[in-house]
Parts: structure tokens; C-alpha cells; sequence
């Protein structure tokens, strides 16, 4: 597991507070938090997991790098991302912490369709072996965490299948990792809590 390791470019961040209310992220992250499936791996000393929402049409907030191990975030730990660059693989952010590591990920929802208004990225072996043998909709095994091939990929997902209110994607290139998108943060918890009581 790669998880917190930045593979983009912070092309510009502004160094100032975000004034965008996160009570509703922190909600659902607090839950996914308890049920350790966004965290941080003690052996590794590694943070897990990470949550985004839409704040305008190509605007996102979304979790700061390494937050993983804090069980209640505040706004100083969310950094909003005003612009990406795919083909210089950059962002641009304002906030007091790096965003996270996945957010390229993130990203290539929010720019490439309008129907889904939060990216939730969880962790779980279980979780993740268990929706390849029920053959979810995954991303190749060679598109490895953080490369410019999974987010191709996740595009590449988005333009060949009916966009329902959600969608959950298992990523065979980043052992553990699957990303739940929706049109809002609730139903895709709604949605991870399911697989999740299914599963455990």
C-alpha cells in the first residue's frame, strides 16, 4: 500500500482558510472512521482512506494528506481544489495542509461528468476481494495508486457505463483500495455501509 505518498504536482497552494462548512463531510468520515475503513496502518505509518465533495461545477473540497490516523478532522485539514491539469498531472489549492494523495483520483469524477457530487476512496482487504469475485466494475491491475493510468481509467469507466446515482469501483492495481461515487455524500455512505453489512 501506497497511500499518502504524493505522485502529482501542487502547482500553486494558497496558504489560507477554507471557508466552506465540512460538517457534512466530517459526518460521514467520523462513521467510515469507526469502522476502519478510512484510517491510518500503524506498521506502515501510513494514512488510508480519503473524502471529497463537489463545491461548484469543477471545484472540490477534499481531505488533507496523512489525516488519516485523526479520528475528528477540522477545516485546517481539508484543502479545496480550484483547478487540475491532467496533462500536467497538477492542481491548484488553497488550505493549510497538501491535499490528498488520491486527489487526481477524485478529480477525474468531478471533471468529467456532473452527475456525481462526492468521491468516497475506503480501504478494506475484505471489502476489496470480495467485489472482485462478484466482478465489480474495476480498473486494470496495471493501473497502479497514483498513476496517470488509473485515473484514465476511472474516465475510461465513466464514458462506457450508465451513470446511475452511484457507482463503486474496486481498484486492482491498488491492493485494497475501492472508490464509491454519488450524486451525495449520504448516499454514498448508504451505499459503503451495505457492502460493508454484507461482507462482516
Amino acid at each position: 500500500m501506497q497511500e499518502g505518498v504524493i505522485k502529482f504536482n501542487i502547482k500553486k497552494i494558497i496558504e489560507q482558510d477554507i471557508d466552506i462548512d465540512t460538517s457534512d463531510i466530517e459526518e460521514i468520515r467520523y462513521k467510515l472512521f469507526k469502522m476502519n475503513l478510512i484510517g491510518h496502518d500503524k506498521k506502515l505509518n501510513l494514512g488510508f482512506g480519503n473524502i471529497s465533495k463537489r463545491v461548484n461545477k469543477k471545484e472540490f473540497i477534499i481531505t488533507g494528506s496523512q489525516t488519516g490516523e485523526i479520528e475528528h478532522l477540522e477545516k485546517k485539514h481539508y484543502t479545496l481544489i480550484t483547478d487540475v491539469d491532467f496533462k500536467t498531472n497538477s492542481v491548484i489549492a488553497k488550505g493549510l495542509i497538501k491535499p490528498s494523495s488520491e486527489t487526481l483520483t477524485h478529480a477525474a469524477f468531478y471533471y468529467n461528468t456532473e452527475k456525481y457530487n462526492a468521491v468516497i476512496h475506503i480501504h478494506s482487504l475484505k471489502i476489496w476481494d470480495n467485489l472482485i469475485e462478484k466482478k465489480y466494475i474495476s480498473t486494470p491491475e496495471d493501473a497502479l495508486y497514483g498513476s496517470e493510468k488509473l485515473w484514465y481509467s476511472i474516465v475510461d469507466i465513466l464514458n462506457h457505463n450508465i451513470q446511475s446515482d452511484i457507482i463503486t469501483i474496486v481498484m486492482k492495481g491498488h491492493k485494497e483500495g475501492v472508490i464509491v461515487a454519488s450524486v451525495s455524500l449520504k448516499l454514498a455512505l448508504k451505499e459503503i455501509e451495505k457492502i460493508y453489512n454484507d461482507i462482516f
